[in-house]
């Protein structure tokens, strides 16, 4: 008699096209819409919440079609409390009784409850059932499926938590459900998958039973790292659980480790089961990264040749800062530059805030090209003038040079013109201000000379150089001798060779100091010659 009532149902439900499009408007017109909400059980849950208990969750109660179990309500059409309604004898998996539901793009069963706490928005369920496939049920089946829906309202499919389709074992099997929903909900409603993937002519079944006794909140489980340094093994590992209850087993793969935390892990990819005291599974996957720890030195050459003012710079990138650094096993710093170095080969080692350390076994200062004087040219003081006494090479060091024959005063050009005949040190020093020193000795060669020129005289009246006047060894013309003071001012001219000055102008002997001279002639090669110098005016 149930057989018959099953199929007379199913039955009524085999419609014309029109009546089937009538029936699809009606439905949308109750609200039954499914939002399919695909949630992933092994997600990272950041909400603690209760385990939810269930009424009859083993499904015991007396057949019957379009009938629930207690504690259970109907949706849809006829869903049925088996065994022996439509065909189906399959003995129950716990206890007598079981569900049975169908479903088709026309017709849906299903059972629900009204949950004596609501699910709570992100916290993670487990809930344990055994379904099997029936592969006839009034009607041919296409194929088992079997979800749990959240709702608010006990009479719509609201949000899809968890599904699976396209089951065909026909003897009991366990599942475990795991979902997160995202709103708060008071119903559960269970039954076959409204998405099974059978065609819209054919039904997909499920057969359900032994829930477990409650929808079980899992634990927030987290995770944390630290790396591993390249090369090596000093990484580690740890899984965290919500409540830090007792009872929880952990299998850590590869190496099979059975503690929350493990260390001495090289880099790869680590998976860790955690099994509740309930015996509900979570699994977390830990990536341990090797540390690249790189380091590039920056070499400052030092400024001048064995001078110790180098330095060396260590850029690091990669691993943990902050970083510490060494060079030649010196004092540690935390700062990555190294001064007033000398050339020389040194060895650096930078290590991270995990430990890794990177070395760098050569790292070479050269010393910049030594500044020379490649060659110095001396010519003595001669009357003509025309050649300088001074000329300096250098080379090496870094240009461009500037030369100084007293240390104070500088010059870009490397030669020095009327010079007085004595001891000289010549000074080069380099774009670096490096330095390098060299005598040069200057003497006067008269030989060339027609007319000697005194360097100094005191009118003094003792009979001893009173007078200032150059002396003529060879046959001159056109001789003409001019004598300036300091500021330019003309104190004494004279076209004769034997005049000489006194020291005097106007009547005023002049102040002790040096006094400017020109003097011109032509001498026996008929070549006009002129040459200039200073005489000191001494006073007793």
């Amino acid at each position: 008699m149930l057989h018959r009532m099953k199929d007379a149902r199913l039955r009524s439900y085999v419609l014309t096209a029109t009546t089937y499009l009538l029936l699809l408007v009606l439905l949308n017109g109750f609200g039954v819409n499914v939002y399919a909400q695909a949630l992933n059980g092994g997600q990272e849950r950041t909400v603690a919440g209760v385990d939810i208990p269930l009424t009859n969750p083993s499904l015991e109660d007396a057949p019957k079609v379009d009938a629930a179990p207690r504690g259970w309500f109907t949706y849809g059409q006829t869903p049925d409390i088996q065994p022996g309604i439509g065909d189906i004898h399959q003995p129950a998996s716990n206890g007598q009784s079981y569900a049975g539901c169908l479903h088709a793009s026309y017709y849906d069963e299903a059972i629900g409850q009204q949950l004596s706490t609501p699910l709570k928005a992100g916290v993670t369920y487990a809930v344990s059932f055994d379904l099997a496939y029936p592969a006839y049920y009034s009607t041919g089946i296409c194929s088992g499926s079997f979800a749990i829906y959240g709702s608010n309202n006990a009479g719509e499919k609201q949000v899809l938590l968890w599904h699976i389709e396209g089951f065909m074992h026909k003897d009991w099997r366990r599942y475990t459900a795991e979902f997160t929903p995202t709103t708060d909900f008071k119903y559960i409603l269970v039954g076959p998958d409204n998405d099974a993937g059978c065609p819209s002519s054919k039904y997909t079944a499920v057969l359900f039973d032994n829930f477990s006794n409650t929808l079980h909140a899992l634990p927030v489980i987290s995770t944390e790292s630290t790396n591993t340094c390249a090369g090596s093994n000093n990484g580690s590992a740890r899984v965290k659980v919500s409540d830090n209850g007792d009872g929880y087993q952990y299998l850590w793969t590869p190496g099979n480790y059975t503690t929350a935390s493990v260390a001495h892990l090289p880099a790869g990819k680590y998976n860790v089961q955690v099994t509740d005291p309930q015996g509900v599974i979570s699994n977390r996957t830990v990536i341990i990264q090797a540390t690249m720890l790189q380091v590039v030195p920056k070499v400052t050459l030092p400024t001048c040749a064995d001078r110790t003012d180098a330095s060396i710079t260590l850029q690091a990138a990669g691993g943990v800062a902050p970083y510490t650094f060494s060079i030649n096993d010196r004092t540690v710093q935390d700062t990555p530059q190294f001064s007033h170095l000398a050339a020389g080969t040194y060895q650096a080692t930078v290590q991270d805030a995990m430990g890794c350390a990177t070395t760098i076994e050569q790292i070479t200062i050269d010393n910049p090209a030594s500044l020379q004087i490649n060659s110095i040219a001396i010519h003595p003081v001669s009357c003509d003038n025309n050649e300088p006494q001074i000329t300096v090479v250098p080379e090496g060091g870094i240009p461009p040079y500037s030369f100084s024959i007293d240390g104070a005063h500088w010059q870009t050009e490397n030669t020095w013109y009327r010079l007085d005949a004595g001891n000289y040190e010549v000074v080069v020093s380099d774009a670096q201000h490096c330095e390098i020193k060299t005598a040069a000795s200057v003497t006067r060669d008269d030989t060339r000379c027609a007319v000697m020129v005194p360097n100094a005289f005191s009118p003094n009246n003792d009979g001893h150089n009173d007078v200032f006047k150059p002396q003529s060894y060879a046959t001159i013309l056109h001789y003409r001798l001019t004598i300036f003071n300091r500021w330019g001012q003309q104190l004494f001219d004279t076209a004769d060779p034997n005049t000489a000055w006194d020291g005097y102008f106007k009547g005023q002997l002049q102040d002790a100091g040096a006094y400017v001279w020109v003097l011109t002639y032509r001498d026996m090669q008929a070549q006009d010659r002129k040459q200039t110098g200073a005489v000191l005016l001494v006073r007793n």
